[in-house]
């Protein structure tokens, strides 16, 4: 899933993360030229908020976190600010009611100083909450060389056969301390932002030894503490290691994945070996579900950046996890982003319920390489299958296809997995009814009955804008064919799909929403399935997603059938859960009329089919239906919300105990470990506001028709 580059826009515009371009005003500055005091850009070095870089002949300043981001390029989204010249000397005196954002520089005390993101009222050399002044010279931000303070003071604070929680006193520094090592017996075990770590699946009465390092957003780290001795309790009643662990770390179920030779996921493409123990739950808590090889990769786009990684795993051989089908493919995504980790879940729920398509999922805890690794959410892979996509799978017909080839062409014997390769990279046979393979002329129709291009689609708007074969309607909404994946190799197959998308946006943004379709005129509603847009359109308003109709949208249509949309995914930004302050409270704004993220979702289709009467008052129909069952159901006490925390509570503390800030875009210094019941309360209380909204906005048809701009 395409969880692409997100956007942070904090009160005015804060360019983080996901990217709004910054546009440049050249009547107004002056393009600052390539100085030799800066280093040229790297595309291996990483790069932090206010490091300065040359390229192509200019002086650029990194946003945000940044590697392998070529400035002023597309695909930088933003992470690059081309730096604009001011003469020395003339930098603006600090003030505290003006606001301040990334790379602003002020002078204050007697010294200069850069923003590193947005701020107010933060006065300059005290560093305020976050660090967010950094000290500047006329040749960049100031190097912060100074290690902190060593930890002092390592004790035990508890421990059992197989875990030792150790604490200490904190370490000071010159900015702020962000993070510590913690090592054992002169090996990292892991980090905490916090004063204290526990070190799990350890041997029964074993010593172990202890030390810690302090880090600082600069990465500089201090000299190891003391050494700390701890000997792990006795056996407690039987049982191997890997139980304990399962039993220790939540109810939940638990995924152990262990690389093949350790070998880290460094890769979104390349899949690396591993094996894999899926335990079940309930009466299976101590049963494996699945037991053997797998490969795994990373995935997403901004996510795989964050510290908590995502992962695509494929099975050995298909296997039906939690109900999901008969399958190799599964995505677990680590809901960096969300705290309470049940924002995917309870709009999942909330679809499903209101008979939508959606995505099956189960939450779990991940141990990869020995390494406790949190909470995710295990889930299917949006693709064309019996249990999943349930429509014609031009692939899968391949896959029959070369089966049946192989087994009739003695030339063709043991070639079925490379004839089937051959079929789904180069689909001319869908239309043509022959392929030629190892100079073989097969006719298709010997060995199967094909239908019509009218179906077998799945559709994904995402404006990353990076799939194989994909194309962009009139108004630029970004389309890619998520399956057939190669379906730009039958021109035919390819201009057909294009031209019934082509169609439907014609109709929308027509004064009649009509529009001309393979010769007939016909209405949207001929083309989609407007039940599956109203239904669509009362999730997205219901939950507030920031992402609808810009990412990760997903659309299919069958053979001879009505396109739909669907299956939901990706909606942990959903429900105030941005990154964005600005989003995090905007519970009384309509998601479909508020601040365009990209030109695509300026132009999306919603903002059109409000203004059709018949969809409105379907839409207006609609949440009545459901507002005293489905709705009420997810926000009152003891509903949905409440049920999916109770089930999440002891494995979400312990996820933000591993993760105690879902901030990766700038340090934050020894961020206390959040309560797993405020991070629930927030969810509960934005959505409770946010109903209470809409329902005043659905008062009367006329009420709704009025609130949403409809003359």
């Amino acid at each position: 899933m395409k969880r692409g580059k997100r956007f942070i826009i904090m009160m005015a515009i804060l360019v983080i993360g996901f990217g709004i371009l910054l546009k440049y005003d050249s009547s107004m500055n002056q393009i600052v030229e390539a100085q030799e005091s800066y280093p040229a850009w790297n595309p291996s070095t990483i790069y932090n908020t206010g490091d300065m870089v040359t390229y192509d002949g200019k002086v650029w300043m990194a946003q945000w976190y940044t590697q392998g981001q070529v400035p002023g390029s597309a695909e930088a989204y933003g992470v690059w600010k081309l730096q604009t010249s001011q003469t020395p000397g003339t930098y603006p005196t600090w003030n505290a009611f003006t606001v301040y954002n990334t790379g602003d520089i002020v002078s204050y005390g007697g010294r200069l100083w850069i923003a590193q993101w947005w701020t107010q009222g933060q006065t300059p050399g005290t560093t305020g909450e976050y660090g967010v002044w950094r000290e500047y010279t006329e040749s960049g931000p100031v190097t912060d060389t100074q290690a902190p303070t060593v930890p002092t003071n390592l004790v035990s604070t508890s421990k059992t056969s197989t875990s030792i929680t150790i604490s200490w006193t904190a370490s000071t520094d010159n900015v702020a301390v962000t993070a510590y090592e913690i090592y054992s017996n002169n090996t990292l075990l892991g980090t905490s932002s916090t004063t204290s770590y526990t070190a799990r699946g350890l041997s029964p009465n074993t010593t172990y030894s202890f030390t810690v390092r302090a880090v600082d957003a600069a990465g500089n780290k201090s000299m190891a503490s003391a050494q700390l001795l701890v000997t792990t309790d006795g056996e407690s009643g039987g049982g191997n290691g890997g139980d304990e662990t399962v039993k220790y770390y939540s109810n939940l179920p638990v995924i152990y994945i262990d690389t093949e030779n350790g070998q880290a996921i460094t890769s979104k493409e390349v899949y690396v070996k591993a094996k894999a123990k899926i335990m079940g739950i309930g009466s299976e808590l101590n049963t494996a579900l699945y037991d053997g090889d797998i490969k795994i990769r990373g995935r997403g786009n901004s996510t795989w950046f964050a510290p908590k990684k995502p992962y695509r795993i494929k099975l050995d051989k298909k296997t039906d996890l939690f109900g999901m089908g008969n399958n190799k493919d599964y995505v677990l995504l680590a809901n960096y982003y969300d705290l309470s980790l049940m924002r995917n879940m309870i709009a999942f729920d909330f679809a499903k319920k209101l008979g939508f398509d959606v995505t099956e999922f189960q939450s779990v805890d991940l141990v990869l390489n020995g390494v406790y690794e949190g909470n995710y959410l295990l889930c299917e892979q949006t693709e064309i299958a019996k249990d999943r996509v349930d429509i014609f799978d031009w692939e899968d017909a391949a896959e029959d296809i070369a089966k049946a080839a192989a087994k009739s062409i003695p030339s063709l014997q043991n070639m079925a997995d490379e004839l089937e390769d051959a079929l789904v990279e180069n689909l001319t046979w869908a239309t043509s009814g022959s392929f030629t393979f190892q100079g073989v002329t097969i006719k298709i129709s010997d060995y199967y009955d094909l239908p019509n291009i009218t179906g077998g689609y799945l559709l994904e708007l995402d404006d990353t804008y990076d799939e194989i074969s994909q194309f962009k309607t009139k108004s630029g909404q970004p389309i890619m064919i998520k399956s057939p994946e190669y379906a730009k190799t039958n021109q035919e197959m390819f201009n057909y799909i294009q031209s019934y998308v082509q169609a439907f946006e014609d109709a929308v943004r027509s004064n009649d929403f009509h529009a001309t379709f393979n010769g007939q005129r016909v209405h949207y509603s001929d083309l989609f399935d407007m039940d599956s847009l109203v239904d669509f359109w009362i999730i997205t308003e219901v939950f507030g997603n920031l992402d609808s109709m810009f990412k990760s949208t997903y659309m299919y249509k069958d053979v001879d059938g009505l396109m739909k949309m669907g299956p939901l995914w990706d909606w942990d930004l959903c429900a105030g859960g941005s990154m964005v302050i600005e989003f995090r409270d905007y519970t009384q704004t309509w998601q479909t009329l508020y601040r365009q993220l990209s030109p695509a979702q300026g132009q999306q289709w919603y903002r059109y089919l409000i203004k059709d009467p018949e969809f409105l008052q379907k839409a207006y129909d609609r949440y009545h239906s459901i507002r005293n069952t489905l709705i009420e159901d997810l926000i009152r006490n003891g509903g949905v919300i409440d049920q999916f925390a109770a089930y999440l509570a002891q494995s979400g503390q312990l996820n933000l105990e591993k993760w105690p800030s879902n901030n990766m875009w700038w340090p934050m210094p020894n961020p206390q470990v959040p309560k797993y019941e405020d991070k629930v309360a927030e969810v509960k209380n934005w959505m409770n506001n946010h109903i209470t909204w809409l329902d005043q906005q659905f008062t009367s048809f006329a009420r709704l028709r009025s609130s949403l701009g409809v003359n």
